[in-house]
């Protein structure tokens, strides 16, 4: 009896750890997969003479992230005359409240789903984010 209560409790204590395993690599697997999109995306918009005023206009606007959710885009809008930010308000900041691109701005909503614009706010972190023009991709507090 006490050698089958030890084994059930080794398989039990076995199991609860390779759970928690497939549990992180599922996330992993999202981020992966969010950051692989962000870069194909990235690279289509930057190939082209004109960005578009939304994804929709590439047919990509019902494209989601792996939890479900639509990808973020924002396109930075520049005055011809004096040649400042005419929609800075809108736009991804990093931890010095600088803009993080100076086109567009593209990401995903992160696990939670929901979003701040400064990088450092705790809504924000866990966003997929692109930055530097594209020479960053990946999760907003690492950047």
């Amino acid at each position: 009896m006490i050698e089958l209560l030890s084994t059930m409790t080794i398989v039990g204590i076995l199991a609860s750890v390779a759970t928690m395993r497939s549990g992180d690599a599922l996330v992993r697997a999202r981020l992966a997969r969010a950051a692989a999109d962000l870069s194909a995306l990235s690279r289509e918009l930057a190939t082209m003479d004109s960005l578009p005023p939304s994804l929709a206009a590439i047919g990509r606007g019902n494209q989601l992230d792996p939890w479900g959710n639509p990808y973020q885009y924002k396109l930075v809008l520049i005055d011809p005359n004096t040649g400042s930010v005419l929609n800075a308000g809108q736009l991804r900041k990093d931890r010095f409240l600088v803009q993080v691109n100076s086109r567009f701005d593209l990401y995903s909503m992160g696990p939670d789903g929901r979003t701040a614009l400064p990088l450092t706010s705790a809504l924000g972190q866990d966003d997929i984010i692109v930055g530097n023009d594209g020479g960053f991709i990946g999760v907003a507090a690492d950047y």
